[in-house]
């Protein structure tokens, strides 16, 4: 709970009070210890920094500890190395007295004479966020959420008012309005304002000597705390708990508030001068500290509301003072060309004898200009932002605050284009130059944090490409266990041109330009059986490659082909450690390999000639009709005296054999570089420790979005086509396939569109083939129609593209006959089937029947094969005559015998068991006992 009229004996009631008057001191001591006041679960008798919350427990109890191990955060401190801190943000916008550090550490409000800027750590200048009119800022501080920012100003005197404003932030565009001016509430300049740590108030200093608290919910005053009428208050800040709040006066006159019910907690006039100006808390909330024009530093420990000791900071003014975040130490700024950092009280033995620990910044050299007006440490440790005597305001940042891109020249060209227009996370770039070898080392073998490679690759014998390196980018260290992540982030073409309407062009046309192997041939300084051999590149066929090669040592152009000149290929490009002939020795050389083939040495057979400028460079091309250039290629572009070279992408033969094979030679362009088509390139690539890929994401995003093109292509340089800059998010873990073209809409880039023009709205598979664009089974029905899609079929009948094994249009699974293409249904499913014109057809297709002889499928009562009589059907054109009887089914001669005769013989040879006619024409006779032919019917 909070702390309320402790130095009244408040809550307790009036009976208490005044039967224990005499022992009111007690009461109080009593009180207090009995108290948490800053909620830590300590109590203040025992608390160690009882004005600040707490989770410490060695050493000190109830200090702000936050890496939770027990020990407070003030202590073992690691002092940083200032010395080395470099300038970042430098801005000048006019008189400069105030900065206030958004809580990210990324932002920085400053005064910029009368208007409130918005820069960020990185050196960009962002937005006027408000301005005053006519006169200057004087105080800023953003609200603990970043949410909110106050600024004051000195009083308008031909306006007669005072002024100040709480701006609302709008941090998507980073812009400001005013949410509330509390103008009306003051009568003199306002040269400082803070906030309580919950942000539920702000507090004011007046130039008439006033400290005024106002609450965040309606912006209504709570409660003023009086110095000296006339005394400006120059500083404020309140305890980390938000329980006192301490203002410096004009004079020197320091005093500390209870801020529940106002009354005075501490009150001092150490400073002896009529300015001090700085005043602040320690983070532990142990410590309040101020400064002023007696250049002295004074120092009290608010637990028992004590001056400790006071130190002369230099032979000037101090003007500001600020604690780093952990408390460990401060840094004091004034009227001197640097600024000095000192241990805190809690590390310093012996406190009457203070020396600064580290220094810093170069703030002017003459009087008026020299010197610091504001200084504020950034929440993260890492930056300290300065509102300087001469108008600027400037950022200084340690070295591991930089993210540190370790590469070629190429980084340093690019380095404040990136940084300018980055917005990023605080931290701005700054290039180091290093090796290829000397970049894969460190971020194999170093703790990183901010190291960030660039190049063209890493050393890939220190880190060893995984199987799908192509795609992924990632590499294995071989001497730890980290992985490297290479994102391209640009393209670098190199342009091969010789002087137009010249032999050299000529011949050049006649086979087809160079190949890759080739320009290896022409610039390694490899022996003839290094190019052979396979290793790093293919080893090329020198008889295709150089096939009219006199043998004599010295590469001409006449080796290439008869047609040619026969003088030796003279080189011309800039200075080796330049972008293009950087990227050239790794292209074709292996530069930066274990075994580096370098460029060829000139000699007085063949030259190699650096120049520092392209123009020099095309000049002596122009001049020299058996010279070869190279340099950046937007360099050369739509420069008719000279002939640009097209390449083709083969490393063991000619240009001129490579298109007799099918291939062609790519001229170099802007669009074949950047759709990755055109070889005589490669891409730059950010290379990262990969277990620090969210750490780098936000830069590395920035890359490859259209205005981190920009500034590469603004170079002279080639950006990405938008396939590979998509393929490049996806190695950071970003989706973007919504970039690329998608013709049909579905979702589907067309480059991996197996199906176009996909109708609208149909859901589609990976390849972006719809249902009815898809034949699974490949029997010629597309999905949405074939009812079998996963069997191929050639049925019409029930259902589709389903197996039809006799070719009828009936699938198996419905056709009564799968093996007859004549017969399909069966309704009667009696066997035979109902279509009349094909085998076996059924003559009762609607009753089911086994008939056989007479009609097909019919009733057949006694099974003999022959059908009953029906109204269709009667005896006269075969109905079974005798329905009952399976042995007869007909009577010719109509005498009510079956012609199906049959008998037995007995033993005195006469007939017996006779069945059936044995007369079939004779209706008068049927028996026949003796089988003499005569009947036996008289």
């Amino acid at each position: 709970m909070r702390i309320k009229g402790l130095s009244m004996g408040g809550g307790r009631s009036s009976i208490f009070l005044a039967s224990l008057l005499l022992a009111s001191t007690i009461l109080f001591s009593s009180a207090v210890s009995a108290l948490d006041g800053d909620n830590d679960g300590i109590d203040d008798s025992l608390d160690d920094c009882p004005f600040a919350w707490g989770n410490s427990t060695n050493g000190y109890s109830g200090c702000p500890d936050l890496d939770g191990n027990g020990d407070p955060d003030f202590t073992n401190p690691q002092l940083n190395d200032w010395d080395d801190s470099m300038r970042a943000l430098y801005a000048s916008d006019g008189s400069a007295r105030a900065v206030s550090w958004a809580p990210d550490s990324i932002h920085l409000a400053g005064g910029g004479g009368s208007d409130v800027m918005l820069y960020t750590a990185n050196g960009l200048t962002i937005s006027t966020l408000y301005s005053f009119p006519d006169e200057n800022i004087r105080s800023l501080a953003f609200s603990p959420d970043g949410s909110l920012l106050a600024a004051g100003a000195y009083f308008n005197d031909n306006k007669g008012i005072s002024q100040i404003v709480v701006l609302q932030m709008n941090w998507i565009n980073k812009s400001a309005t005013v949410l509330a001016n509390l103008s009306s509430s003051h009568t003199d300049d306002v040269p400082s304002v803070t906030w309580s740590a919950n942000g539920s108030y702000l507090f004011t200093g007046d130039g008439d000597g006033e400290l005024r608290q106002f609450s965040a919910n309606n912006w209504s005053m709570v409660r003023n705390y009086s110095f000296d009428p006339g005394d400006t208050v120059w500083s404020i800040d309140a305890s980390p708990d938000d329980r006192l709040i301490a203002g410096l006066a004009a004079g020197g006159e320091l005093k500390v508030f209870w801020t529940n019910n106002g009354t005075k907690y501490m009150d001092f006039d150490n400073h002896t001068d009529d300015y001090a100006l700085a005043t602040t808390f320690s983070p532990d909330g142990r410590w309040l500290l101020t400064g002023g024009f007696d250049n002295k530093v004074n120092i009290y420990n608010v637990t028992d509301a004590s001056h400790v000791a006071g130190f002369t900071d230099s032979s000037r003014d101090v003007y500001s003072i600020s604690f780093s975040p952990n408390g460990a130490f401060f840094v004091v700024g004034g009227r001197d060309d640097e600024a000095r950092i000192y241990l805190s009280p809690d590390n310093v033995a012996n406190l009457s004898n203070y020396t600064e620990v580290a220094k810093f910044g170069n703030f002017g050299s003459s009087n008026n200009n020299r010197g610091v007006r504001a200084i504020e440490w950034s929440p993260d440790s890492t930056k300290i932002g300065i509102g300087q005597y001469r108008g600027r305001t400037t950022v200084y940042i340690l070295p591991e605050g930089f993210l540190q891109l370790r590469g070629d020249v190429t980084a340093q060209l690019m380095e404040n284009r990136w940084r300018s227009n980055w917005i990023g996370d605080g931290r701005p770039l700054a290039q180091y130059n290093s090796t290829n070898l000397q970049m894969t080392q460190d971020l194999c073998n170093s703790n990183g944090g901010n190291l960030i490679g660039v190049n063209f690759s890493s050393a890939h014998h220190i880190a060893a490409p995984v199987s799908n390196y192509s795609s992924s980018g990632m590499l294995n260290c071989t001497s730890s266990s980290k992985q490297l992540l290479e994102v391209p982030v640009g393209r670098m073409p190199a342009s091969f041109f010789v002087k137009s309407g010249g032999s050299s062009e000529a011949c050049l046309k006649t086979i087809g330009g160079l190949s890759m192997g080739q320009l290896r041939w022409l610039l390694s300084g490899a022996s003839v059986s290094t190019l052979t051999l396979p290793g790093w590149a293919p080893g090329m066929d020198l008889t295709s490659i150089a096939p009219n090669d006199d043998g004599n040592g010295v590469k001409e152009w006449i080796d290439l082909d008869p047609s040619c000149p026969d003088e030796g290929i003279h080189t011309f490009g800039r200075w080796d450690n330049r972008s293009v002939p950087m990227m050239a020795e790794q292209l074709w050389t292996c530069g930066g390999c274990q075994f580096d083939e370098n460029f060829f040495f000139s000699s007085g057979a063949r030259y190699r000639f650096q120049e520092e400028l392209r123009s020099d460079i095309i000049y002596a091309v122009e001049q020299n009709d058996e010279a070869i250039g190279f340099t950046e290629m937007r360099v050369v572009e739509n420069n008719s005296n000279i002939w640009e070279v097209p390449i083709a992408d083969n490393w063991t033969h000619s240009a001129k054999d490579h298109i007799a094979a099918g291939g062609i030679s790519v001229s170099p362009s802007y669009q074949n570089s950047s759709e990755g088509v055109y070889p005589a390139q490669l891409d730059y690539k950010f290379i990262i420790d990969y277990s620090e890929l969210d750490d780098k994401f936000s830069l590395l995003d920035w890359l490859l979005t259209d205005d981190g093109q920009d500034e590469w292509d603004s170079m002279g340089f080639v950006r990405l086509s938008v396939l590979a800059r998509v393929q490049a998010w996806d190695r950071i873990g970003v989706d973007a396939t919504h970039l690329l073209p998608d013709s049909d809409g579905d979702g589907v880039w067309d480059g991996d569109d197996y199906c176009p023009n996909t109708w609208q709205g149909v859901v589609v598979d990976g390849n972006g083939c719809g249902q009815h664009q898809l034949d699974d089974d490949g029997d010629g029905y597309y999905n949405n129609e074939d009812d079998c899609v996963n069997e191929s079929g050639t049925s019409l009948w029930p259902q589709i593209g389903c197996i039809d094994s006799d070719g009828d249009g009936w699938m198996d699974s419905g056709d009564s006959f799968p093996s007859d293409n004549s017969q399909w249904s069966d309704n009667d499913n009696d066997g035979y089937g109902d279509n009349i014109t094909g085998n076996n057809p059924d003559d009762c297709p609607n009753v089911a029947g086994n008939s056989t002889n007479d009609r097909l499928g019919c009733i057949d009562t006694d099974g003999d094969g022959w059908s009953d009589v029906d109204n269709g059907w009667m005896i006269s054109e075969g109905a079974d005559t005798f329905p009952l009887d399976p042995k007869q089914w007909i009577d010719s001669d109509g005498d009510g015998f079956g012609d199906n005769y049959s008998f037995s013989i007995n033993g005195d040879g006469l007939r017996t068991n006779q069945i059936g006619d044995a007369f079939i024409s004779d209706q008068s006779q049927w028996s026949d006992l003796d089988g003499d032919g005569f009947g036996d019917n008289p």
